[in-house]
């Protein structure tokens, strides 16, 4: 699928607006000439001054930044414009190089067995409410579909990190990772950062 859109500045309150145009499908090839035709075809159906186009953001496919055959390189039809990296794109990458492994896996091994075993799960509720402290009633299962869920389940594990000793210790689940502050410390920092990528993305959303 192929998704245009485009927006522009009002002078009289210099808010950006941004406006879907249209989606098409690529029904053969996506080559950098495949999506100039179609940006063509959207363009033209849209009655659009080609003159007035001064960027184009993208997720830095070749095809899109190509130097030779790209939809960003110009030719006789295209004016000069900016290219600019997609930042929810830069962001998502960003997080994917972070090395979350030894921090997610056992996370997710203790969360899926307390929140995956209907025993378990209201056991550990129980606890949480005989704790009678400030806590979250529950732990978040994690959605691999949204990346964005890795911070909110991280989050939350870290706030009930005391009750997770408690009740896995009463279970004789032994995760020598709980124990060790080397790997506790990664998971406050991991916690952090992702906190913030999460408050970005949403900011990024707007209303």
């Amino acid at each position: 699928m192929f998704k245009v859109s485009h927006s522009w500045q009002y002078l009289y309150d210099l808010c950006q607006k941004k406006e879907l145009l249209d989606v098409l499908p690529l029904k053969d090839r996506t080559r950098g000439i495949d999506l100039q035709e179609t940006l063509m075809t959207v363009v033209e159906k849209a009655d659009l001054q080609l003159s007035k186009l001064t960027a184009i953001t993208t997720d830095g496919a070749p095809a899109v930044l190509g130097s030779e055959k790209g939809l960003c390189k110009s030719d006789e039809r295209f004016p000069e414009f900016w290219t600019f990296h997609c930042i929810v794109h830069q962001e998502h990458l960003v997080s994917e190089k972070l090395n979350l492994y030894h921090i997610m896996k056992p996370v997710l091994e203790m969360v899926y067995f307390i929140r995956t075993h209907a025993l378990n799960h209201r056991q550990f509720r129980n606890l949480i409410a005989e704790l009678d402290e400030d806590l979250p009633s529950d732990l978040l299962l994690h959605c691999a579909v949204r990346w964005l869920s890795r911070g909110e389940v991280l989050s939350r594990f870290f706030e009930l990190l005391n009750p997770v000793k408690l009740f896995l210790a009463e279970k004789h689940k032994d995760y020598p990772e709980l124990h060790d502050p080397q790997w506790i410390s990664d998971l406050a920092f991991l916690v952090d950062v992702l906190h913030y990528l999460n408050g970005l993305n949403v900011d990024l959303q707007g209303s």
